[in-house]
Protein backbone atom coordinates (compact mmCIF):
# COMPACT_ATOMS: atom_id res chain seq x y z
CA UNK A 1 0.00 0.00 0.00
CA UNK A 2 1.83 3.63 -0.49
CA UNK A 3 2.05 5.13 2.45
CA UNK A 4 -0.13 8.57 2.81
CA UNK A 5 2.51 10.20 5.54
CA UNK A 6 3.34 13.52 4.10
CA UNK A 7 5.18 16.61 5.81
CA UNK A 8 2.42 19.10 7.60
CA UNK A 9 1.00 21.51 5.64
CA UNK A 10 -0.09 24.94 6.68
CA UNK A 11 -3.47 23.76 5.68
CA UNK A 12 -5.51 20.88 4.62
CA UNK A 13 -7.07 20.53 1.20
CA UNK A 14 -10.59 22.94 0.72
CA UNK A 15 -11.79 19.09 -0.67
CA UNK A 16 -11.04 17.54 3.09
CA UNK A 17 -8.72 14.87 1.74
CA UNK A 18 -6.69 13.04 4.01
CA UNK A 19 -3.72 15.26 5.22
CA UNK A 20 -0.91 13.13 7.43
CA UNK A 21 1.95 14.74 9.36
CA UNK A 22 4.72 12.88 10.52
CA UNK A 23 5.44 13.50 13.89
CA UNK A 24 9.22 15.09 15.08
CA UNK A 25 10.82 12.62 17.12
CA UNK A 26 8.95 12.23 20.24
CA UNK A 27 10.67 11.38 23.76
CA UNK A 28 8.88 8.78 26.39
CA UNK A 29 5.82 10.75 28.06
CA UNK A 30 6.29 14.48 26.13
CA UNK A 31 3.59 16.45 26.52
CA UNK A 32 1.76 18.39 23.68
CA UNK A 33 -0.59 21.19 23.91
CA UNK A 34 -3.77 22.72 21.97
CA UNK A 35 -3.63 25.45 19.45
CA UNK A 36 -3.91 25.30 15.07
CA UNK A 37 -0.12 24.95 15.32
CA UNK A 38 -0.27 21.17 16.95
CA UNK A 39 -1.29 18.17 15.08
CA UNK A 40 -2.39 16.99 18.44
CA UNK A 41 -3.65 18.41 21.71
CA UNK A 42 -3.61 17.91 25.28
CA UNK A 43 -5.66 18.19 28.41
CA UNK A 44 -5.01 20.22 31.00
CA UNK A 45 -2.34 17.75 31.97
CA UNK A 46 -1.29 16.76 28.87
CA UNK A 47 -1.39 13.88 26.44
CA UNK A 48 1.54 11.43 26.77
CA UNK A 49 3.08 10.52 24.02
CA UNK A 50 5.26 7.71 23.56
CA UNK A 51 8.44 7.18 21.47
CA UNK A 52 7.09 5.74 18.80
CA UNK A 53 3.65 7.65 18.55
CA UNK A 54 2.83 9.21 15.23
CA UNK A 55 0.72 12.68 14.76
CA UNK A 56 -1.98 12.81 12.23
CA UNK A 57 -4.35 15.15 10.87
CA UNK A 58 -7.65 13.45 9.20
CA UNK A 59 -9.90 15.82 7.71
CA UNK A 60 -8.40 18.53 10.38
CA UNK A 61 -8.98 16.19 13.03
CA UNK A 62 -5.83 15.61 14.74
CA UNK A 63 -5.09 12.43 16.67
CA UNK A 64 -2.01 10.48 17.71
CA UNK A 65 -1.67 6.91 16.13
CA UNK A 66 0.27 4.34 18.51
CA UNK A 67 3.15 2.42 16.38
CA UNK A 68 2.03 -0.05 13.58
CA UNK A 69 -1.24 1.85 13.10
CA UNK A 70 -1.86 3.74 9.65
CA UNK A 71 -4.07 5.44 7.40
CA UNK A 72 -5.94 3.64 4.90
CA UNK A 73 -6.98 5.59 1.98
CA UNK A 74 -8.56 9.59 2.24
CA UNK A 75 -11.86 8.81 4.53
CA UNK A 76 -10.57 8.20 8.26
CA UNK A 77 -9.65 5.06 8.02
CA UNK A 78 -7.32 4.32 10.75
CA UNK A 79 -6.11 0.36 10.88
CA UNK A 80 -4.71 -1.59 14.09
CA UNK A 81 -0.73 -3.68 12.87
CA UNK A 82 -1.43 -6.70 11.03
CA UNK A 83 -4.74 -6.10 9.29
CA UNK A 84 -3.96 -7.48 5.84
CA UNK A 85 -0.23 -5.95 6.02
CA UNK A 86 1.04 -3.12 4.04
CA UNK A 87 -0.99 -3.98 0.35
CA UNK A 88 -4.24 -3.82 2.13
CA UNK A 89 -6.47 -1.45 0.21
CA UNK A 90 -9.62 -1.42 1.66
CA UNK A 91 -10.79 -0.43 5.80
CA UNK A 92 -11.06 -3.50 7.44
CA UNK A 93 -14.24 -4.21 10.20
CA UNK A 94 -11.75 -3.96 13.01
CA UNK A 95 -10.27 -0.10 12.00
CA UNK A 96 -11.50 2.84 13.78
CA UNK A 97 -13.21 5.17 11.44
CA UNK A 98 -13.88 8.87 11.98
CA UNK A 99 -16.66 9.99 10.55
CA UNK A 100 -18.23 13.41 10.02
CA UNK A 101 -21.56 14.64 10.64
CA UNK A 102 -22.64 11.47 12.33
CA UNK A 103 -26.01 12.48 13.61
CA UNK A 104 -26.60 14.63 10.46
CA UNK A 105 -26.83 11.13 8.48
CA UNK A 106 -29.02 9.67 11.14
CA UNK A 107 -26.38 7.32 12.49
CA UNK A 108 -26.76 9.03 15.89
CA UNK A 109 -28.91 11.10 17.95
CA UNK A 110 -27.19 14.82 17.92
CA UNK A 111 -26.94 14.38 22.05
CA UNK A 112 -25.60 11.10 21.52
CA UNK A 113 -28.58 9.75 23.77
CA UNK A 114 -28.94 6.59 21.10
CA UNK A 115 -25.23 5.30 23.50
CA UNK A 116 -27.54 4.58 26.10
CA UNK A 117 -29.57 1.91 24.58
CA UNK A 118 -29.01 -1.64 23.97
CA UNK A 119 -29.16 -1.30 19.94
CA UNK A 120 -27.44 1.89 19.99
CA UNK A 121 -24.29 -0.21 18.47
CA UNK A 122 -26.32 -0.36 15.29
CA UNK A 123 -24.42 0.68 12.37
CA UNK A 124 -24.98 -1.09 8.54
CA UNK A 125 -21.25 -2.05 8.51
CA UNK A 126 -21.30 -3.32 12.35
CA UNK A 127 -22.08 -7.07 11.13
CA UNK A 128 -21.00 -10.88 12.04
CA UNK A 129 -17.34 -10.96 10.93
CA UNK A 130 -17.81 -14.00 9.06
CA UNK A 131 -20.54 -12.10 6.82
CA UNK A 132 -18.61 -8.76 6.14
CA UNK A 133 -18.71 -7.53 2.75
CA UNK A 134 -21.01 -10.01 2.07
CA UNK A 135 -24.58 -9.66 0.66
CA UNK A 136 -27.33 -10.07 2.77
CA UNK A 137 -24.42 -10.07 5.59
CA UNK A 138 -25.77 -11.25 9.22
CA UNK A 139 -26.17 -8.85 12.13
CA UNK A 140 -24.98 -10.24 15.34
CA UNK A 141 -26.75 -10.43 18.49
CA UNK A 142 -26.47 -8.06 22.19
CA UNK A 143 -25.05 -10.49 24.83
CA UNK A 144 -23.96 -6.89 26.91
CA UNK A 145 -24.05 -3.34 26.73
CA UNK A 146 -20.89 -1.95 29.10
CA UNK A 147 -20.23 0.72 31.06
CA UNK A 148 -21.02 4.28 29.60
CA UNK A 149 -18.21 6.70 29.69
CA UNK A 150 -17.78 10.66 29.31
CA UNK A 151 -14.47 12.44 29.11
CA UNK A 152 -13.38 15.34 28.20
CA UNK A 153 -11.62 15.57 24.70
CA UNK A 154 -7.88 17.03 25.10
CA UNK A 155 -9.08 19.86 23.12
CA UNK A 156 -11.66 20.96 25.17
CA UNK A 157 -14.98 19.09 23.95
CA UNK A 158 -17.00 16.46 25.54
CA UNK A 159 -16.52 12.71 24.32
CA UNK A 160 -19.54 10.32 24.74
CA UNK A 161 -18.36 6.65 24.84
CA UNK A 162 -20.05 3.35 24.79
CA UNK A 163 -18.94 -0.55 24.23
CA UNK A 164 -21.45 -3.77 23.53
CA UNK A 165 -20.47 -7.34 23.49
CA UNK A 166 -21.81 -8.92 20.50
CA UNK A 167 -21.77 -12.12 19.33
CA UNK A 168 -23.31 -14.63 16.31
CA UNK A 169 -24.17 -18.06 15.11
CA UNK A 170 -20.94 -19.40 16.70
CA UNK A 171 -21.42 -17.87 19.85
CA UNK A 172 -18.18 -16.13 19.93
CA UNK A 173 -18.19 -12.61 21.51
CA UNK A 174 -16.67 -9.71 20.04
CA UNK A 175 -16.65 -5.99 20.89
CA UNK A 176 -17.87 -3.04 18.97
CA UNK A 177 -17.26 0.80 20.51
CA UNK A 178 -18.61 4.29 19.29
CA UNK A 179 -17.10 7.51 20.57
CA UNK A 180 -18.98 10.82 19.60
CA UNK A 181 -18.42 14.33 20.12
CA UNK A 182 -21.99 16.18 19.97
CA UNK A 183 -21.23 19.39 19.48
CA UNK A 184 -18.87 18.20 16.50
CA UNK A 185 -21.15 15.76 15.28
CA UNK A 186 -18.03 13.49 14.86
CA UNK A 187 -18.19 9.77 15.19
CA UNK A 188 -15.53 7.11 15.77
CA UNK A 189 -16.07 3.78 15.74
CA UNK A 190 -14.88 0.20 15.51
CA UNK A 191 -16.85 -2.90 14.47
CA UNK A 192 -15.19 -5.38 15.65
CA UNK A 193 -12.24 -4.54 18.37
CA UNK A 194 -9.37 -6.25 17.09
CA UNK A 195 -8.43 -8.27 20.36
CA UNK A 196 -4.97 -8.96 19.46
CA UNK A 197 -4.94 -5.11 20.29
CA UNK A 198 -7.00 -4.53 22.51
CA UNK A 199 -9.62 -1.85 23.34
CA UNK A 200 -7.02 0.56 25.27
CA UNK A 201 -5.60 1.65 22.11
CA UNK A 202 -8.87 1.94 20.16
CA UNK A 203 -9.43 4.00 23.40
CA UNK A 204 -6.29 6.32 23.66
CA UNK A 205 -6.75 7.14 20.11
CA UNK A 206 -10.26 8.21 20.82
CA UNK A 207 -8.66 10.27 24.08
CA UNK A 208 -5.94 11.72 22.05
CA UNK A 209 -8.25 13.71 19.01
CA UNK A 210 -7.84 17.34 18.87
CA UNK A 211 -10.38 19.57 17.15
CA UNK A 212 -8.66 22.94 17.43
CA UNK A 213 -8.57 22.96 13.19
CA UNK A 214 -12.05 21.15 12.91
CA UNK A 215 -14.17 23.53 14.99
CA UNK A 216 -11.69 26.72 13.97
Amino acid sequence: MPSYAAPRRAALSLLGLLALAPAAACTENTEVHPGPARPAASATDGFPLRADDALYAVNDVNVVLPEGWRAIGSDGCLAPPGNGGEAQESCPPTALRIRTGAAEDGLIDADGGSLDDEDGWKRPWTVCPGSVGQVGSVAPKLVEAGARERFELVSGEWMEAAAWTLACADGRPFETRIWYVPGADIELDVPIVDPSVGGDEYERIARSADLSRYLG
